[in-house]
């Protein structure tokens, strides 16, 4: 198994598990990340896709917020998220968040499904609702999946930890 899918409700730390992986082991990443939320102003925030690979133009808006109304920019998905995955040269890569932004942001999911076809290791988190495009990552025979609702943190991440030092060449 070369592929992990981690889901959980929002503020669970599906995020910050991935983080202290990375920094704990000291791993060379590529992919990318969806950034904390960002205020805008007062009454306006949202989150911006970033690539972990050297890309022109990086950390654009993929969702503002303001009051109870969303704004979604999933075309930037079908940009910088494909340079982004096109751009990747590491071993491990890294999907922090899939979700339904890009529910419609066809180039880019096929990538991301083709990494999971690859030899390299893949650090997913999921978004924690049934998305048509991402259901069948986390059914894979060669993926760990992990709930955090369910999984003390603790737990997840020496599993996990395990899990990748069996997978990565002695340093």
């Amino acid at each position: 198994m070369n592929n992990l899918c981690i889901t959980g409700s929002q503020q669970v730390g599906k995020s910050y598990l991935i983080n202290q992986l990375i920094y704990h082991l000291n791993l060379s990443c590529h992919g990318f990340q969806t950034s904390s939320p960002i205020q805008f102003d007062r009454e306006c925030y949202g989150y911006q896709l970033h690539s972990l690979c050297p890309v022109f133009d990086n950390d654009q808006i993929i969702m503002k917020i303001t009051g109870e109304q969303r704004e979604l920019f999933p075309a930037v998905f079908d940009d910088l998220g494909v340079r982004a995955l096109e751009s990747v040269t590491a071993n491990i890569v890294v999907f922090d968040e899939l979700g339904r932004i890009e529910k419609d942001s066809y180039l880019f999911q096929q990538l991301v499904k083709d990494f999971f076809e690859r030899d390299v290791i893949v650090l997913s988190v999921l978004k924690k609702e049934e998305i048509d495009w991402i259901a069948p990552l986390k059914h894979r025979a060669d993926t760990i999946y992990i709930d955090l609702d369910d999984t003390p943190y603790d737990r997840a991440f020496t599993t996990i930890r395990l899990w990748l030092e069996a997978l990565l060449p002695s340093q």
